[in-house]
């Protein structure tokens, strides 16, 4: 399989006690803000932006530690919460209000997304947009509208994933 060949993995946290404690348990971790300048003193082929860019308020800060950390031709994986999203626009409906996380500081669209990346140094190679749901930890709003999801054109899918290169 590709992850037979990894041979250095780094994970990267603000949390003091979780990394501490995935350190306990043999990976290999930094405690850093990613909103803030850090050096971690390696370069990196894959690097994962998982769900946290839209907890993020200096995204230029945090963008840069990413291309500081890229080797050459190193491909930045990134995935965000889609503003499309049809559950979105079905809670709006339902609620008279949009659905709003107190943790999130923005959200993007594929468009926002894409501009915000090339406007940070990095080329745009491929975007999806996916209804990723997991049936198990749905609320029981969540469970109604999870059969809706296939019938639903894929742009209006739950979350956005990126892979772009530093220009």
């Amino acid at each position: 399989s590709e992850l037979s060949s990894v041979t250095d993995l780094t994970g990267l946290d603000i949390n003091k006690k979780g990394v501490d404690e995935l350190k306990q348990k043999g990976f290999k971790m930094v405690c850093a803000d990613a909103q803030e300048p850090y050096h971690i003193g390696n370069k990196f082929d894959t690097i994962i932006s998982e769900e946290n860019i839209e907890h993020t308020s200096n995204l230029k800060t945090y963008l840069n530690n990413v291309k500081n950390h890229l080797k050459k031709d190193g491909i930045l994986i990134l995935t965000t919460p889609n503003a499309c999203a049809f559950e979105f626009f079905i809670h709006t409906l339902i609620f008279k209000r949009p659905r709003v996380n107190k943790y999130h500081t923005h959200i993007h669209t594929p468009d926002t997304i894409r501009y915000l990346l090339e406007s940070n140094g990095f080329r745009l190679i491929h975007t999806e947009i996916v209804q990723a749901m997991n049936w198990r930890t749905l609320n029981l709003l969540g469970k109604i509208y999870y059969p809706l999801t296939f019938l639903i054109p894929k742009r209006f899918g739950r979350t956005i994933i990126t892979v772009s290169k530093e220009q």
